[in-house]
């Protein structure tokens, strides 16, 4: 679920999205343009555009219609769990099993993490509006 700056709330059902305006839904499908009826994840962006994270990949209502944009490296099994979005406007995505991707020239890319024993696990901007991302060290077997 989020909520877009005219106050509607968004919300993933296993059929599409809906938005709610306070009175009535409408509902959003692939018929709309969504690349994939289940969602794993809204956002709301600093200028408004709603991001949608699935099974297949990443969609955009930037308030007219649905963009789908392309993921680089995403494995067939990945889905998206959540975005954030730090203060200089970059926007990024966790997917499970694949790791945290960065939305650069009209595609996300993968974002090579500072250590391989590192499996990032959430997503998150901490209070200086920095993206951050928890994650959980695998040690090597001696």
């Amino acid at each position: 679920i989020t909520q877009d700056q005219q106050r509607h709330l968004w919300v993933g059902t296993f059929s599409g999205i809906d938005r709610f305006d306070g009175t009535t839904f409408r509902h959003y499908t692939k018929r709309d343009g969504i690349n994939s009826a289940i969602p794993t994840c809204l956002f709301t962006a600093a200028d408004g555009k709603i991001w949608l994270g699935t099974f297949i990949g990443i969609s955009c209502f930037d308030g007219h219609g649905f963009v789908n944009y392309p993921v680089e490296q995403k494995s067939q099994n990945s889905f998206f769990q959540n975005f954030a979005q730090d203060k200089t406007g970059g926007l990024y995505v966790f997917g499970q099993p694949d790791g945290l991707f960065m939305f650069q020239h009209n595609k996300f890319s993968r974002i090579k993490l500072p250590f391989s024993a590192a499996i990032p696990t959430a997503l998150f901007k901490n209070d200086k509006a920095e993206v951050r991302f928890l994650n959980t060290i695998v040690r090597q077997p001696p």
